[in-house]
């Protein structure tokens, strides 16, 4: 008999804590005239859309994470991670 994983609610997060571990670097959704990445260089803004899209998901309530995307990538969420997540 299979065994299903009890789904979780997800956990409330620090914004800062997460788009920044450790609060550092706050200044990088500043830099509006660069692109991801010119901030993070490849495979980082690849993962900078990602994580965005999943936190954004995770927690719509927070505008950090859609004004992330907004600013950085025209809004749009990382198509395979909403694919991901269904």
């Amino acid at each position: 008999m299979p065994t299903t994983t009890p789904k979780r609610a997800a956990p409330k997060i620090a914004a800062s804590k997460c788009f920044w571990p450790s609060g550092r670097g706050k200044h990088k959704l500043l830099q509006r005239d660069k692109s991801t990445r010119a901030i993070f260089h490849s495979p980082d803004d690849l993962k900078f859309r990602s994580c965005m899209t999943l936190f954004h998901l995770a927690a719509p309530q927070e505008p950090l994470f859609q004004a992330a995307l907004s600013q950085f990538v025209g809004g749009e969420g990382d198509v395979l991670t909403l694919e991901s997540v269904g």
